[in-house]
């Protein structure tokens, strides 16, 4: 009797207790799923890991190569100031054959820091309808400027700085 009027008496209170159990069972508690154990390091093979890479850099399949930028008319115009640099320490970092797109350094590459990454540009005055894509950056504090790879650092100064129009795509 004293058992019924106890519960007659805190029905709702007994009713709270027992959602407050469940939910701190729910929150200390929480069952792990089968996804979330951890069944050790996972090492993928050197194959794995190229394969990652082309797919990563779409050198994998032939469809989504966009149109040449030969054929595009310019979007917009810059006369900058265009240096040239070469693949040393002093001049880049500590491995100065990779750009910042994790590319090896080629023939058309070029690195500006106030044109997005993959911009393709042409240089008229000095190249005619070459087209050079932004792979690389530069040193923070030169922004409106373009720096164009060249094989060796006696041709880099030899092109000096020079002030021209390039034309972006």
């Amino acid at each position: 009797m004293a058992r019924r009027m106890f519960l007659k008496k805190h029905t709702g209170e007994l009713i709270a207790i027992f959602f407050v159990f469940v939910i701190s069972c729910a929150v200390f508690h929480p069952l792990t799923a089968i996804a979330d154990v951890d069944t050790g390091p996972h090492i993928i093979s050197e194959k794995t890991a190229s394969l990652i890479v082309e797919s990563i850099q779409n050198k994998t399949r032939d469809f989504g190569i966009l149109p040449q930028a030969q054929d595009a008319e310019a979007r917009k115009i810059f006369t900058i100031p265009i240096t040239a640099y070469s693949s040393t320490v002093d001049q880049c970092d500590d491995d100065p054959f990779i750009t910042a797109t994790g590319e090896y350094v080629y023939d058309g590459g070029i690195a500006a820091n106030f044109l997005p990454i993959g911009t393709k540009v042409r240089i008229p005055e000095l190249y005619g309808d070459k087209v050079f894509t932004v792979n690389d950056r530069m040193n923070a504090r030169y922004y409106y400027r373009a720096d164009i790879w060249m094989p060796t650092r006696e041709q880099a100064v030899q092109f000096g700085v020079q002030y021209v129009m390039i034309e972006t795509f």
